[in-house]
């Protein structure tokens, strides 16, 4: 049997693969991460108009990681191409007959969560895995028919996403 000992393994261009500190802990230079990611949330209510699509503000942050999160336009921007998996919920509320959750590529509807008919308040959920190439956004949104229409707080009302290694 042989043993291998070493503190850092780098590819053929000196980039760090795998570097340990001496004591077990083992890092990455990225290749085996999946950041970025985050988790956002609404704080309180945010008002709907009837059988319109409205991008839904989440205007708090769990976590960040690498800073992928616009606060300010409410979607995540890929820093770096590959897959993503997104997963949101909407907490919707008022005098309700359709919902539906959308994820938006780019401003564009990508592919939609649950759509459902419904007789009053509900919470909808929807997960999607999609490519994004450097400076695309994903956002989600949220659609409903009736009156006095919203979609409620941060139990409620999440959005949440990572870079997939190994895809």
């Amino acid at each position: 049997m042989s043993i291998l000992k070493v503190n850092t393994i780098q590819d053929k261009g000196g980039n760090t693969l795998l570097s340990s500190d001496g004591a077990g802990v083992i890092s990455s230079g990225g290749a085996i991460t999946n950041t970025p990611l985050f988790s956002v949330y609404r704080n309180g209510d945010q008002s709907l108009s009837s059988g319109a699509s409205t991008k839904i503000q989440f205007d708090n942050i769990n976590f960040n990681v690498g800073s992928n999160w616009d606060s300010s336009n409410y979607r995540f921007t890929a820093t770096s191409a590959g897959y993503y998996s997104f997963k949101g919920s909407l907490g919707f509320q008022g005098t309700i007959s359709r919902v539906i959750l959308f994820f938006y590529k780019n401003s564009s509807e990508w592919q939609r969560g649950t759509d459902i008919n419904i007789s009053g308040s509900t919470i909808v959920h929807g997960s999607t895995i999609m490519y994004l190439g450097v400076g695309d956004y994903c956002e989600l949104y949220g659609y409903a028919t009736g009156s006095s229409l919203s979609v409620r707080n941060q139990t409620e009302t999440w959005f949440s996403g990572s870079h997939l290694i190994g895809a």
